[in-house]
């Protein structure tokens, strides 16, 4: 991002935002190392229409830590009568191939996630165009936080719910609104003027 004055990321979310084939993903996990797996997804497009909202059911076991992150455990998935990611595999994928671009807020972690998931269960994905919704703000914002939470606070934008998937997708897509919907106007951080540049990357 370093490449690009400081208007790049304004533009960019302004364009994502005006696009129908972008969605959002966001993901809640057994945990964070590489034999982790997703057990809930959820995809809502740009414009807010939620497209994808999957609970999973893991293989592994779901560490206490984890569930007291998100709240689930291996038992209240099953009584909810939660499928394996085999059975919700085709429904994610269509999503995703659907999409010109998968944003996230931590795209790296989402993406390995969701394809270390899939190689678990067998299942590989596709090289989809993900973008870093956390990687855009810093560079729109000096000071940007990287907790989506804490940027969601420095935007102004109310936190009704955390580590639910759907609930955290509608809060990056409130904090993407609120920095294009500044305009032309002056960079909060910088005197920087922001100027259209029409730069999506490839």
């Amino acid at each position: 991002m370093d490449q690009f004055e400081c208007h790049t990321e304004h533009m960019m979310f302004e364009e994502l935002l005006d696009r129908r084939d972008v969605v959002i993903v966001d993901t809640e996990t057994t945990g964070f190392g590489r034999d982790a797996e997703v057990i809930q997804v959820a995809a809502p497009h740009t414009q807010g229409n939620l497209l994808l909202e999957e609970l999973l059911l893991p293989e592994g076991n779901i560490p206490y830590g984890s569930t007291k992150v998100h709240g689930w455990t291996r038992s209240s998935l099953r009584s909810n009568g939660v499928q394996s990611w085999m059975k919700a595999a085709p429904r994610v994928l269509k999503c995703l191939e659907d999409s010109s671009f998968v944003l996230a807020w931590n795209a790296p972690f989402d993406e390995r996630l969701i394809r270390q998931t899939g190689a678990r269960h067998g299942v590989s994905l596709p090289r989809y165009r993900w973008r870093c919704c956390m990687q855009m703000y810093r560079g729109y914002r000096r000071n940007g936080k990287s907790r989506l939470e804490d940027a969601a606070r420095q935007e102004g934008v109310p936190l009704e719910r955390s580590h639910d998937a759907v609930a955290d997708c509608q809060t990056v897509l409130a904090v993407m609104r609120k920095v294009a919907s500044r305009g032309q106007g002056k960079h909060p951080d910088t005197n920087c003027t922001r100027k259209r540049t029409g730069y999506l990357g490839s």
